[in-house]
């Protein structure tokens, strides 16, 4: 610690969609602004995503192909990749000195990289032996598809790892949506400090500067909706359908004037997308944007996936939502239900998606469908920021234990979502 501003070094590696580096990003974003973070970021290139005051650390890309890490770069010697990814690690850590590493999602997933994070933490702990080491999870960590084992070694090895390696966890949800012993359930095994910080919402504002491109409001004429999938694969064809059927679903919903804005995955619209969308003049086509606040703010209704990101944004913005859960993805089917059973969205799972269902929903939704009321805690890059600085015994003088826990037991202010 230098004069009471932490050096903090986040490793984030997205794989599949953008999800987790999104997250982390609104995470280092804040925590830059009273302290100094440096943030890897080592897949695909995300289009116009603002490093703000965060020293962004770029690694040699890695993607998922079927059940294999590979090269971003086609032409890359993966070996090679491997090596380099770890020299530009131990040159920022020799560099640095972290008093606080944070490593995202693993070990609850990606255990391929397991050899690149075991080396960053040990060379981050020999170089400074106070450094504070803290596992960054989302909401719903699940066993995935890629943790090929059974349901008791996936729960040994997590929590093996978790406290062999890791001084504390944080899980960037809301205790009243869902509490991370409901997705885990060795949480009572757990003995390193554990905060829910909140959700992560994505702030534009003090932390980075935003272009006024970014933040104007959308140059659309009339009321629309708009439909997204997150950075990740369509892979339950979402905009597709829903560009086939958008004339029969906005005549049966009763909104025949409305215009649909969609956005593209990273890896661009398909053929069949294309076609469906020139063949109506109502629907809009557009390219993946890590900004879409000012989207919601604007549109009358939102169609999309349930990732985290996007869900974080709707109980921010209160937009009307259908949610269309992606279930190639673990976590997504499980948070859309959490949030149809507390009134923050209607949800139809992709099999049940057809013309009628969606206009019945979004009729719902527009004759007040979402009229419940919650409290939900909105400020987890903040709750994130005050766990890691008691964690580091830097407020007050507190130490750290009870600061801790007095922090995972009190979030920093919840936001009523309508």
């Amino acid at each position: 610690m230098r004069s009471g501003r932490l050096r903090i070094l986040f490793h984030v590696q997205h794989l599949s969609g953008v999800g987790h580096f999104m997250r982390s990003l609104a995470i280092a974003r804040h925590l830059a602004v009273h302290h100094d973070v440096w943030l890897t970021q080592g897949g695909i290139p995300v289009p116009t995503a603002h490093g703000g005051r965060v020293r962004l650390l770029p690694l040699p890309g890695l993607r998922r192909s079927g059940s294999m890490l590979v090269p971003v770069d086609h032409g890359a010697d993966p070996a090679g990749i491997w090596h380099e990814r770890r020299q530009r690690v131990a040159q920022t850590i020799d560099g640095i000195r972290p008093d606080i590493v944070i490593v995202e999602h693993y070990p609850f997933s990606k255990w391929e990289l397991g050899g690149e994070i075991e080396f960053l933490l040990r060379h981050a702990l020999e170089r400074n032996p106070a450094v504070k080491r803290v596992c960054s999870v989302r909401d719903i960590p699940l066993q995935t598809r890629h943790e090929q084992c059974t349901p008791a070694a996936y729960t040994d090895t997590v929590l093996t790892r978790l406290h062999g390696q890791f001084d504390a966890l944080m899980v960037h949800g809301d205790e009243n949506l869902c509490r991370l012993d409901d997705a885990f359930g060795a949480f009572g095994s757990i003995r390193i400090p554990v905060c829910h910080t909140g959700m992560v919402c994505q702030c534009p504002g003090e932390d980075v500067e935003i272009s006024d491109g970014d933040c104007a409001p959308p140059p659309i004429d009339g009321p629309f909706a708009i439909a997204s999938i997150g950075g990740g694969n369509d892979l339950a064809a979402l905009l597709t359908r829903l560009a086939a059927h958008w004339r029969d679903i906005r005549e049966r919903a009763g909104i025949s004037e409305w215009k649909l804005v969609m956005f593209d995955g990273l890896t661009g619209a398909g053929s069949a997308l294309q076609e469906a969308v020139r063949r109506d003049e109502s629907i809009l086509l557009r390219p993946f944007s890590p900004d879409y606040l000012s989207w919601f703010e604007c549109a009358g209704l939102s169609i999309s996936c349930a990732g985290y990101n996007t869900c974080a944004n709707l109980m921010r913005t209160a937009t009307p939502a259908l949610l269309v859960p992606n279930t190639g993805m673990s976590d997504q089917v499980r948070r859309a239900r959490l949030m149809h059973a507390r009134g923050l969205a209607e949800m139809l799972l992709p099999d049940d998606f057809d013309a009628g269902n969606a206009a019945a929903a979004i009729r719902r939704l527009l004759n007040g469908g979402q009229a419940t009321r919650m409290e939900v805690n909105l400020q987890g890059a903040q709750g994130s920021r005050l766990f890691l600085e008691r964690l580091a015994s830097i407020v007050n003088g507190t130490p750290g234990d009870a600061a801790v826990t007095e922090c995972a037991t009190r979030p920093p202010g919840r936001t009523p979502v309508a």
